[in-house]
């Protein structure tokens, strides 16, 4: 078992290291040793089951856990997962292998001061060990060496009830969690999320989903956003993302199998635009489902067919 947490629990076969589980409900004795210890435990879940953890999810929300969740044998359908957008977890997300290494240490660091995560993606989930630095991990995920701050090394302050103040035009500043988990990412020297191709684009792609393969063949004009923190994320920080140029926004993210007729990260953004001031201008919003790239010219031309069918390029 990986040293970066203090116990592990699985409902999936073949996960060494970790205490076999029927489902993915943990008992309150394993809750109650999560909760004292230093490390934060990990639940191992497949993605179906989560629907299991409805009566624990508050008490998740405010746990030392990291629950896994491998999408990659329900062919990256996120749906179950993202479906926890509203329980108060914060979510994470690997496209990879290489991806999770980094993002479990991120996830750790977080849960072990008392905020629960989701750690999801298309990643190996049997492999909680993924050859981490046993001594100076464990001291990241204490925070020994890393102190939440709000980006200019002061420490992040909060308004007592553990969100963060806001200024005089009512833009909410980072929440303490948004700056433990920037803080976190910075350290593993990665971020929330990576912005690639044009300055000033008039057509912006925001992702949820392994979209590396769309980035070195990106058209003129054209940015994209990827997200790895999908929880927290505000409503200004989801309009950050788009720099006045923009004229439209496609949304794509691997939703199969919707449980209503517009899936989650389009609602979010649609959502996030209508919040703004009457007098600034709003971007067409699209929506898309994202599959597996295999050909990224294809991709794009998919994208771009959409918005012309939309009359929106």
């Amino acid at each position: 078992m990986a040293a970066i947490y203090s116990a592990a629990y699985s409902s999936v076969a073949g996960v060494q290291g970790a205490t076999p589980v029927q489902s993915p409900l943990l008992p309150p004795s394993a809750l109650a040793a999560a909760a004292s210890a230093e490390l934060p435990a990990l639940l191992v879940a497949e993605p179906q089951q989560l629907i299991l953890l409805l009566p624990q999810l508050r008490t998740l929300a405010k746990s030392n856990i990291v629950i896994q969740v491998s999408t990659a044998a329900a062919e990256g359908d996120h749906a179950p997962v993202l479906a926890l957008r509203g329980s108060g977890l914060s979510i994470v997300y690997s496209a990879s292998d290489d991806e999770a290494k980094r993002n479990a240490l991120v996830a750790a660091r977080v849960a072990a001061s008392g905020h629960g995560v989701v750690h999801f993606g298309e990643f190996d989930a049997t492999k909680i060990d993924r050859g981490f630095d046993a001594k100076a991990d464990v001291a990241f995920v204490k925070g020994q060496d890393v102190k939440a701050s709000n980006g200019n090394g002061e420490k992040a302050t909060t308004n007592g009830n553990g969100s963060a103040p806001t200024n005089g035009d009512a833009t909410a500043a980072p929440s303490e969690i948004e700056t433990l988990f920037r803080s976190a990412f910075a350290q593993q020297h990665a971020s929330t999320s990576s912005f690639v191709g044009a300055e000033s684009p008039k057509t912006l792609i925001v992702a949820l989903g392994n979209v590396r393969a769309l980035e070195t063949s990106l058209p003129a004009e054209t940015a994209l956003v990827s997200l790895a923190l999908y929880r927290p994320l505000s409503s200004s920080q989801i309009r950050s993302f788009a720099p006045s140029s923009v004229e439209t926004i496609v949304v794509l993210e691997q939703v199969y199998k919707k449980s209503s007729k517009w899936a989650p990260l389009y609602l979010d953004v649609v959502s996030a635009f209508a919040e703004q001031d009457d007098d600034e201008s709003t971007p067409k919003i699209l929506s898309g489902t994202l599959g597996k790239i295999t050909d990224a010219s294809a991709a794009v031309k998919s994208i771009q067919g959409e918005c012309r069918q939309h009359k929106l390029l």
